[in-house]
């Protein structure tokens, strides 16, 4: 299976985890995507996402997602997400990405990918690039500055650090593609 995943400790056991990634077709023109139990050896949730259609498609049974979303953001570019939750003794999760053509792969598969997001929810949150550790967003609520979101993905824009790619190249800074962000 060619795709890249990106390995997350120190997770709350029982909680609701969102992940999220801007995605563009290319020649690949549907992606699965999901997180992954290494502990328990189980899928908590993976859904297959058609960037044409503008649809996805859960797994059903131990896979199924508490939420799924394909948002389009502009420039052919989309925003996909998907939340699960850790079992009870879960400190540990996998986000995969597969990029694929119709549910087959093969080694000319290409996909365009940026901005990677895992936070602490159902849902995501603005994005929140990362270069080294976590970052934080504080939002004002009432009396109290409260951590409304985090991202755990370490240099989230840089996919040849943190992440394991398996059969897969991954070529950054691409000239003629923009970043949703600009």
């Amino acid at each position: 299976v060619e795709g890249i995943n990106y390995a997350l400790t120190g997770l709350i056991p029982g909680s609701s985890y969102d992940a999220s990634m801007y995605v563009k077709a290319d020649t690949a023109t549907t992606v699965s995507f999901g997180i992954y139990d290494p502990t328990a050896s189980a899928w908590l949730a993976l859904a297959d996402y058609d960037l044409i259609a503008k649809t996805v498609t859960t797994h059903t049974g131990s896979a199924t997602p508490i939420r799924s979303a394909i948002t389009y953001v502009g420039n052919s570019w989309y925003r996909i997400s998907i939340a699960a939750a850790t079992t009870s003794t879960g400190t540990a999760a996998t986000v995969y990405l597969y990029p694929h053509l119709n549910g087959t792969q093969s080694t000319n598969d290409a996909v365009y990918f940026w901005g990677p997001q895992f936070e602490l929810g159902e849902s995501a949150g603005p994005y929140l690039p990362t270069t080294g550790g976590s970052a934080v967003a504080f939002y004002m609520r009432g009396l109290l500055n409260e951590v409304t979101s985090a991202n755990k993905f370490l240099q989230s824009e840089d996919f040849n650090t943190s992440w394991t790619k398996t059969n897969i190249t991954v070529t950054t800074n691409v000239g003629a593609i923009t970043a949703p962000s600009g």
